[in-house]
């Protein structure tokens, strides 16, 4: 009986939260003011970095999140209202969240698995988002990864989603199926525009407006090393928060092999550090090592860009074809990395190369300000109604080009940066790798 009690007065807030956001909604239409954007209410740490492109391109924006526990990858701090470090009742957290959006928000941006309600509740959850829509709250979906992921029969090149199930065994993502696809149904039919962010999401996803990586790296806060960092041997830095997916194995095999021709190598492993203790330690790399069965880079490779380093991750040839996710990284998988890893290793110049590159780009293409640019497009296109012109935007810029399909380390086409005049030196360090020679990897 109490539970229906206080079930029952959280609706009629809810009721009357609705029809005073609708009048400060229309208030604020008419005198032309900016949306307010919310982002909420999952506690991803990528929330963080959009709500500074959003403030960055003229926007209210606020973060409201459940919380930031367990994990050690953002602050209370960097979010505007955090549930559990207001002392709130865990089981009003969603009514909290929604009645927030419903007075303070005109534009939500959500992942596939922020729906309000436990996703058993469809009725209930189809009803919330019509409200939403009823009251003039328009959405954006953004994918995270996890949030559309189940087990289907398309198998990719190196099957990274059966890596998944790997990584999480009490997660059932063949089972899971029903529920991720309707979910995320149920979201692209109330939604006013969906992003498709990379490659590894499209297959999930039954409708994509628009494709970019719609997460920015704060370029401001992450710079490289005044100085040379000077390691000898050279450090390939790993941070995998699961080995399978990221092809964990598949590093350590190769760094075998390259153990067996002699070449010089340090390899440090990142597993459960804090993020701030982690930044520090990638300063250190001369070599990040992102991950080798998805087919697209994320924020670790994004990070390892703004400080100035070689980035080595899987690109498939939806990546490579698009010219919106051309950035110098380069394009290692299983059955090239110890090649690429043996010139990296023995070439200098060229990490030095690719390190100055991959800072310029993400600057010029992934920073905030970059994406400040595309956010502002999509906001007044959703807002109102303006043409989507993103071609005008940096990030979609023309000069942006496809990369070369490629996968050979002896071919100049392979490198994202100008190495006609190192050839001879890439050729060099690849004969290198046919010969077994004794040597160690340290891994610290």
């Amino acid at each position: 009986m109490h539970n229906l009690v206080h079930r029952c007065l959280w609706v009629s807030l809810v009721l009357c939260a609705a029809p005073l956001g609708l009048v400060i909604r229309w208030v604020r239409r008419l005198r032309r003011r900016p949306p307010r954007i919310w982002r909420g209410m999952n506690g991803l740490h990528l929330i963080k970095w959009p709500v500074m492109v959003d403030r960055r391109s003229g926007f209210p924006s606020r973060s409201f999140i459940t919380t930031t526990k367990p994990g050690h990858l953002f602050e209370d701090e960097d979010f505007d209202v955090v549930c559990d470090a207001k002392g709130w009742r865990r089981d009003d957290w969603h009514w909290r969240g929604l009645i927030d959006l419903l007075l303070r928000g005109d534009i939500r941006v959500a992942f596939f698995d922020s729906l309000f309600f436990s996703v058993q509740s469809w009725k209930i959850n189809a009803l919330t988002l019509r409200l939403i829509r009823f009251v003039g709250i328009r959405t954006i979906m953004v994918p995270h990864g996890m949030d559309i992921l189940y087990r289907h029969r398309r198998l990719s090149r190196y099957d990274w989603v059966g890596r998944a199930q790997q990584d999480y065994p009490d997660w059932d993502l063949a089972n899971h199926s029903h529920v991720a696809r309707q979910r995320t149904l149920l979201w692209c039919r109330n939604a006013r525009l969906i992003v498709g962010a990379n490659s590894p999401c499209f297959p999930f996803l039954p409708r994509r407006d628009v494709s970019f990586l719609w997460f920015p790296v704060d370029c401001e806060a992450l710079r490289p090393m005044t100085q040379s960092s000077g390691n000898w041997p050279p450090v390939v830095i790993h941070a995998p928060q699961h080995r399978s997916i990221k092809g964990t194995d598949h590093l350590l095999d190769a760094l075998e092999r390259i153990k067996s021709s002699g070449i010089a190598v340090e390899l440090r492993m990142l597993e459960r550090v804090a993020r701030a203790e982690a930044l520090v330690r990638y300063a250190e790399a001369d070599i990040i090592a992102d991950q080798f069965c998805m087919g697209a880079y994320g924020m670790f490779a994004l990070e390892g860009l703004a400080l100035g380093k070689t980035v080595l991750t899987y690109l498939d040839q939806e990546t490579l074809s698009d010219p919106v996710f051309d950035l110098p990284v380069v394009n290692a998988n299983p059955d090239n990395l110890d090649r690429v890893l043996a010139v990296l290793l023995q070439v200098p110049e060229l990490r030095s190369r690719l390190g100055s590159a991959g800072r310029e780009a993400v600057q010029r293409y992934q920073s905030i300000d970059a994406l400040a640019e595309v956010w502002e497009q999509l906001y007044r296109h959703v807002w109102w109604g303006e043409a989507l012109r993103l071609e005008t935007t940096r990030h979609f810029s023309i000069d942006r080009k496809p990369r070369s399909f490629s996968e050979d380390p002896a071919h100049s086409d392979f490198w994202p940066v100008p190495v006609d005049d190192l050839m001879d030196e890439i050729v060099s360090a690849l004969e290198r790798v046919r010969v077994p020679m004794p040597t160690s990897v340290a891994t610290v």
